[in-house]
């Protein structure tokens, strides 16, 4: 950031341009230390602006907000109840004055923006934006903490393997380090499988680099049968709702399945399952 020494003796002579270099150290720093939050688009409720909703109306209390890339105070204000297509919107004005110069010159110099509520059919540009679209820093700073979307990668056994279609989905958390994890799939032929408590995990695929967990990582997959396809378990009376499955270390995904004694040929299972990973 940009400073003044003022300390030194003699005095220096306060001109326009050490005005301008004060006010751009404090407001390029402030934007930028903003700017954090900014994807582009999204209107960043920064302080204050609290949303009440009395007798069917909005109302929003004094506050800050970031939106495309400039600091904005926002002037409480409120709006009735409304109907149709009208919805709250928010209004960013710009305003000048001027002052007297030396010279006799009156040009505007003085410029405030501000936003407050206005109503209408919804609308986006540089000075509007829908109030609902706006959400507090946090939320944003989640969202621009982890990957935008989710990367996928499937794999399917032999039939002689069970027959298993696996859909991986995965998205890291950089925030918190995490990997958020969405597994799906399906047994086409169940009764395959070991009939033994044997130690017999399926392969079902790999994790890239940089989405491993740094040791074992146990998770479980729900399974979800309709009522005349269920995995029983090895004695035949009880079945399973849950089944096994780890990563390593080296982002090999494994599932303990077991052949079910209550299903034959052409038994079709579905089953899913969605956890938080740390990479810690």
């Amino acid at each position: 950031m940009n400073t003044i020494d003022f300390t030194q003796p003699g005095g220096f002579p306060l001109t326009q341009d050490i005005l301008s270099f004060l006010q751009s150290s404090y407001v390029d720093g402030l934007t930028g230390l903003a700017s954090v939050i900014d994807d582009g688009n999204t209107p960043v409720i920064i302080s204050g602006m609290t949303i009440s909703h009395l007798s069917g109306g909005t109302a929003v209390s004094d506050g800050w907000l970031y939106y495309r890339g400039q600091l904005i105070k926002f002037n409480a204000s409120s709006l009735g109840v409304l109907s149709g297509s009208i919805v709250p919107l928010v209004l960013v004005t710009n305003t000048s004055s001027t002052l007297t110069f030396n010279n006799g010159t009156t040009p505007n110099v003085l410029f405030t923006q501000n936003a407050h509520l206005i109503s209408g059919t919804p609308l986006t540009d540089t000075t509007h934006f829908v109030l609902s679209d706006a959400v507090p820093f946090i939320i944003q700073m989640g969202r621009l903490g982890r990957e935008p979307s989710f990367s996928s990668t499937t794999s399917t056994t032999s039939a002689a393997s069970g027959g298993v279609f696996w859909l991986m989905e995965y998205k890291k958390n950089f925030i918190n380090n995490t990997v958020h994890l969405r597994f799906a799939g399906s047994i086409a032929h169940p009764e395959n499988f070991a009939s033994a408590a044997l130690y017999a995990p399926v392969n079902l695929g790999t994790l890239p680099s940089g989405y491993r967990p740094v040791s074992r990582f146990p998770f479980r997959l729900w399974v979800e049968p309709p009522t005349s396809a269920r995995i029983a378990e090895d004695t035949g009376v009880n079945y399973m709702e849950e089944i096994n499955c780890w990563i390593t270390n080296g982002g090999v995904i494994s599932a303990d399945f077991r052949k079910s004694g209550a299903l034959s040929g052409g038994s079709y299972i579905q089953f899913q399952s969605s956890t938080i990973m740390p990479l810690d």
